[in-house]
């Protein structure tokens, strides 16, 4: 993996994502190398490593710090910026390097809420920042309950155990952690229990929360904003037309199931980015007991 030391104009960046005024992205690249990592586009924008292949390379933006500190003087407001949206803030060269950490501090000192999304329990090193920041949301991407499952979707990304370790220490510091689904309130929380989530889980969103329903997006967009996460990060799985053009909408990954009402086939008119013809199929994406417990359409944001 090549590591080059780059500096950078800026570092808040606007963001669509509800919840996130702004994104802030402290590497160009990700080490974790996930096969199904959407942001491989990033690629283009990198200074030396357009044609390297995803999680070979990353660039490291050693000034980022500073610049944050110098925009953030000139925001009127505060609001709420999100590490990250197209890296793991807390991919291995943050060890070394620290910048997640630098651009932490300056956030806290200007009162600005905090979202973090990670796959790496090195966020735990941070909890004593955490802690006495204005508003903090932490959100473990968990993409499954099988580690050999994850050792072949994200190959150089932490071990799943090591991934729920870290979230029940971030539970323990007092950090703010939630789920969602577009299932009814009682379904989703008999999946949390049989995860074994439920505990960690502070907020609960149930499809009676949202008054407009599939195909419009909103209620994808208001579970989102209510939890603080990134639909980016967001699997919205379905078999039906409605659900896929909800997802795409909402700019999440959208998934359709053919085992249920409409093969595969019947759904491509509304494009979707995958369609798995089996519940094993689904264990890849959601895990063994998300699969079982929910067997049509659910949001899987993060931590589930």
């Amino acid at each position: 993996m090549r590591t080059l030391e780059i500096t950078t104009k800026t570092a808040l960046v606007r963001s669509r994502i509800p919840g996130a005024a702004y994104v802030i992205n402290p590497y160009t690249g990700c080490s974790h190398g996930c096969r199904y990592c959407y942001a491989v586009f990033m690629r283009r924008y990198s200074r030396q490593h357009q044609a390297w292949p995803w999680g070979s390379f990353v660039e490291v933006k050693t000034n980022i710090a500073q610049v944050l500190r110098r925009e953030l003087t000139r925001k009127r407001r505060s609001t709420t910026a999100m590490l990250s949206s197209v890296c793991d803030p807390y991919q291995p060269v943050e060890a070394r390097y620290r910048l997640t950490r630098a651009c932490l501090e300056v956030l806290r000192e200007y009162g600005w809420g905090i979202e973090i999304l990670t796959r790496s329990p090195l966020v735990t090193r941070d909890l004593d920042l955490l802690r006495t920041c204005f508003d903090v949301t932490v959100g473990f991407s968990i993409p499954t309950d099988d580690d050999r499952v994850r050792a072949v979707l994200e190959p150089m990304a932490p071990p799943i155990p090591e991934r729920l370790a870290a979230l029940r220490d971030v539970h323990a510091a007092g950090i703010r952690m939630g789920v969602v689904t577009s299932k009814k309130h009682a379904l989703a929380a008999q999946t949390l229990e049989l995860l074994d989530y439920a505990r960690f889980m502070e907020v609960l969103i149930g499809e009676e929360d949202s008054p407009r329903h599939k195909p419009h997006p909103d209620p994808l967009w208001q579970a989102a904003t209510q939890l603080g996460v990134s639909p980016q990060y967001t699997a919205y799985v379905g078999d039906n037309p409605d659900d896929i053009l909800a997802a795409r909408a909402a700019g999440m990954v959208a998934v359709g199931v053919g085992w249920c009402v409409r093969p595969c086939h019947e759904l491509q008119s509304a494009q979707p980015n995958l369609c798995i013809d089996t519940p094993e199929a689904l264990l890849t994406i959601v895990g063994c007991a998300a699969a079982v417990a929910v067997k049509k359409s659910y949001i899987l944001i993060a931590t589930t």
